[in-house]
């Protein structure tokens, strides 16, 4: 196999195993040696590496993660799924890992050659974020991959090891940074003398295929080359250990069932009940919070902001006192929705189930041979309910994806039925699902020979990823709180998305609605993510402010910054500062009072707001309209720019108009506008929340390929 890249020097990885020993089982938290993260969880990955050494003319794949709210996570894992499920006779393993829990050499050192006809081959599956930057979780594997010291570490390799990328991104925001992590990561791999073994993949969610479609031609595509690299010599299966079933633990009842993929064993509701825990991600104070380790918040209050407007815009005030969430104004909150009641009842009625969800209590765990962990803790001590599993930890609200379609064509006991889901999983998938935005529970519902158990679903069904909001409060407002003795808050502003579809149905936000739904003392578990969005430093600093809609959000949380500013030091000033607030009509209008106060106190210079519906005028209307006020910010008084929500394409005319204003001022070429706003870029100028689209709804989101 891959007969280009073969060598006969012994692979680096050989003599940087990591121990499999005691060590590297005990708690998976990192630790700093010789200034790099030492990840005791790769050692599962070694084993995986190791556990095949006698299969023949096999191939080993480790897939790397790069993934904001969950896209690229759920291509990785649905490819895995699909690849073990075949049991292809050219395999020995597959590993989907996080590329924030993976050392960057590591990663790496992994695609190259063992030997003993064993091959390794590492995909990145790399989500773009923002401008063409890396996402959260891949940033230091990213950063690594472009430093000095992974040059170091791969010119001396001596290998060329096996590589594939596949790029998530989005055409229609900023075209020139497409793709970008993709692109770059294979250009410094050839730099490096490191070609990749296949063809780079694009997925764009732009695009008019959709990001779906993308990956699965691709996928197809790479299986299809793997496969002919074997050349027919390996004929027996996968060499993982096929699965015993496990003793039976003491006390618990013997009946255990199996997916293929993982062992379940039900208890007794009674016996069991009250050590069921409200959340399956259960916060461990040991640890520092994360999207792995969210905290549960709890809701002051929740109140709508637009009582007259027929859509809401809702409020949440989070009390944070004696909690473990800080923020600086201007960050973001990652919250965790679940799933809405009524899409539980509809799969607990096609399931057929004897027991309610809510009485099937169970136990969860990997087969012995597995290098693979649970999805999640479930043990005789901290069992889970069926409830749980589908409310809170997978997604039954999202699109379905081919692969999923693939796995439940395969359980479609009609021919006919599964003539037509093999059409949606391929030809009519952009028009027949992900168009209609049909999840699970509607595909359940639209083929009813489909025999499914719960079981099968929780080895296939993608989690249920947090949705970022951007933070409408500020820090300073806190410490002014606590000299008052008030309580500590955090505040959410977002919009319940509800969006009727052709065929008479509603698509429900999963995040939105159950947010939506969240009343006082209410719980929500959350994660602060840290964000690049700050005032200047310098309060004479210029800065333009574009908000459309709940993109008001961290606009209010400056006002109150400064606001705060203003009260301990009443005679700063501050330099000229424009709000532009886009809405469709009145109703619409959220903060308006603390804006127009904000405006008296001299907190900003300048409000202007654009009416869509009624006036149908636009922010980029309004750039234009103030053309000379806004240049001077900007180009002339080298300003700061901050921008946040709005409807589809929001961002992109904006930039237009800027470019506009800039062009036409300077009497200059339309280069001289895209020149001027990639030196702002350049400068940390500009500043920018992601709008993003799914289809052709617009949804106020915070930076991710897959928010609502």
């Amino acid at each position: 196999m891959f007969k280009s890249t073969l060598s006969s020097s012994a692979s680096l990885l050989s003599r940087r195993c990591i121990n499999v020993g005691s060590s590297s089982r005990k708690a998976a938290s990192s630790v700093v040696k010789n200034n790099t993260l030492d990840y005791p969880f790769f050692s599962s990955v070694n084993r995986l590496f190791h556990s095949n050494r006698l299969c023949s003319d096999k191939t080993n794949m480790l897939i790397c993660f790069g993934s904001q709210t969950g896209t690229a996570q759920m291509f990785a894992e649905g490819l895995r799924s699909e690849l073990l499920g075949k049991k292809e006779p050219w395999l020995a393993n597959v590993k989907v890992v996080d590329l924030n829990d993976i050392e960057p050499e590591k990663a790496v050192e992994f695609g190259m050659q063992e030997g003993n006809g064993l091959y390794n081959v590492v995909l990145f599956v790399m989500s773009n974020y923002g401008e063409g930057q890396p996402t959260d979780n891949a940033k230091q594997f990213y950063d690594w991959l472009m430093s000095d010291s992974s040059t170091k570490v791969l010119q001396n390799a001596g290998k060329k090891p096996h590589y594939a990328i596949f790029g998530l991104g989005n055409s229609a925001n900023f075209p020139e940074r497409y793709q970008a992590v993709g692109r770059k990561m294979e250009k410094r791999l050839n730099d490096l003398g490191l070609s990749l073994v296949f063809k780079r993949g694009e997925g764009d969610d732009g695009g008019a295929e959709g990001i779906e479609t993308d990956f699965e031609v691709w996928k197809n595509e790479f299986v299809q080359f793997l496969k002919e690299q074997d050349n027919g010599t390996s004929t027996s299966q996968t060499c993982s250990v096929p699965p015993e079933k496990p003793k039976e633990s003491e006390g618990l009842p013997p009946d255990t069932t199996s997916n293929g993929k993982y062992f379940f064993r039900t208890l007794e509701f009674e016996k069991y009940r009250d050590k069921l825990r409200q959340f399956i991600r259960e916060y461990d104070s040991s640890q520092s919070v994360s999207p792995k380790n969210p905290y549960s918040l709890l809701i002051d209050s929740a109140k709508n902001l637009c009582p007259r407007s027929s859509r809401k815009r809702l409020e949440l005030e989070f009390a944070i006192d004696n909690t473990p969430i800080n923020y600086e104004t201007g960050d973001h909150i990652a919250l965790f929705p679940m799933n809405s009641p009524d899409l539980l009842r509809r799969l607990e009625k096609i399931l057929k189930l004897d027991t309610p969800m809510d009485r099937i209590i169970f136990t969860l765990q990997t087969p012995p041979c597995s290098i693979e962990s649970p999805p999640f803790v479930a043990t005789p001590e901290k069992p889970v309910s069926l409830h749980q599993v589908l409310s809170q930890f997978y997604d039954l609200n999202g699109v379905v994806t081919p692969t999923l379609l693939t796995f439940l064509a395969e359980k479609a006991t009609e021919e006919s039925e599964k003539a037509k889901l093999e059409q949606l999983r391929s030809v009519e998938y952009l028009s027949g699902v992900k168009n209609r935005m049909l999840n699970i529970v509607d595909i359940l519902e639209m083929f009813p020979s489909i025999r499914v158990t719960w079981q099968d679903l929780i080895g296939v069904l993608p989690k249920i990823q947090p949705r970022y909001y951007s933070i409408s409060s500020s820090r300073l407002e806190n410490e002014e709180r606590i000299k008052r003795g008030e309580k500590q808050i955090l505040r959410v502003t977002f919009s319940p998305l509800v969006w009727p579809q052709p065929d008479g149905r509603t698509f429900y936000g999963l995040c939105s609605n159950y947010l939506g739904t969240l009343k006082s003392h209410d719980y929500c578990q959350s994660v602060v993510r840290t964000s690049s969005f700050r005032l200047p430093q310098n309060p004479m600093t210029p800065i333009l402010m574009l908000a459309g809609g709940t993109g008001i959000a961290p606009m209010r949380a400056f006002i109150d910054e400064r606001r705060v500013l203003k009260q301990k030091n009443p005679s700063i000033k501050f330099g000229p500062s424009v709000l532009l607030y886009g809405v469709r009509d009145e109703t619409e209008i959220i903060y308006k009072d603390e804006i127009e106060m904000a405006l008296k106190d001299g907190l900003i210079s300048d409000f202007y707001v654009s009416f869509s519906h009624t006036h149908g005028k636009m922010i980029s209307d309004s750039i234009w309209e103030h053309s000379q006020l806004i240049y001077d910010i900007l180009k002339t008084n080298k300003g700061h720019m901050y921008m946040c929500g709005g409807v589809a394409g929001f961002g992109t005319k904006c930039y237009d108009a800027l470019k506009k204003v800039v062009t036409h001022i300077d009497n200059a070429p339309a280069e001289a506008g895209d020149a001027f706003i990639d030196l702002m870029r350049k400068e940390g100028r500009c500043l920018r929340i992601w709008l993003i689209k799914l289809l052709k709804a617009p949804i106020l989101c915070k930076y991710s390929s897959r928010c609502n």
